[in-house]
Order: structure tokens, then C-alpha cells, then sequence
């Protein structure tokens, strides 16, 4: 018999980045419930997918934010929305230039843990 290949098992690792309050890890229906800020307002944690704003997406880009407010420190969620604009440079919705657009797309994914 020729053509005899050595089958192997190898192990992959990878990080999940999760938000916890205390010991408890944040679920999707309270990063819901969140209060809305201004990106400027938040100390960003991490990106999030909760599609709170999906009607945005069908002319725009979205990122979606979790953090801490600057001023309480409350748990605040905070959404970057941009428009393409000429040779691929990305504006806010009042049409300035965008650099915390891209430092965002950076942040870590955080997975929100559902109900048990």
C-alpha cells in the first residue's frame, strides 16, 4: 500500500474576551439596556454585537461599543456609525473625517454570555 499518510490531532487555542461586573459575566439583554453616550464620552472596552441600530447598516458601517463613561464610570454602550467617502476615507454622519473609526474596528470582540 502506498500513499500511507501519518494522521495527526493538534491543538488550537484561542482567546474569548468576556465582560464580567463583579463575578457575574454581562448578558446580551443587559448590554441592551445600556445607556447610549457619545464615543467621546466612554472609555471603550471592547466591541460588541448587539445589532441595536441594524436599519444603520444598509447605508453605512457600524461599530458597536462597550465601556466605561468617563465621568460615573457607569457601563455605557456607545455606537461609531460611518459613510464611505472618496478614496475609501470614512466620515461620521456630519460628514468629518473619522479616525476613531478605524481604532475602533481594533478593540477586542467581547462575547456577551445569554440566559442560562
Amino acid at each position: 500500500m502506498t500513499g500511507i499518510q501519518t494522521a495527526t490531532v493538534e491543538t488550537l487555542t484561542a482567546e474569548v474576551h468576556v465582560l464580567k461586573v463583579g463575578s457575574r459575566q454581562i448578558t446580551l439583554s443587559v448590554a441592551k439596556q445600556l445607556d447610549d453616550v457619545p464615543y467621546e464620552d466612554m472609555e471603550p472596552m471592547g466591541r460588541v454585537r448587539i445589532n441595536r441600530y441594524s436599519n444603520y447598516l444598509a447605508y453605512s458601517k457600524v461599530v458597536e461599543l462597550i465601556g466605561r463613561h468617563r465621568e460615573t464610570g457607569a457601563l455605557v454602550f456607545s455606537i461609531l456609525r460611518i459613510f464611505y467617502g472618496d478614496e475609501g476615507c470614512y466620515y461620521d454622519e456630519y460628514g468629518e473625517l473619522d479616525m476613531n473609526f478605524e481604532e475602533a474596528q481594533k478593540l477586542p470582540l467581547i462575547v456577551l454570555a445569554g440566559l442560562k
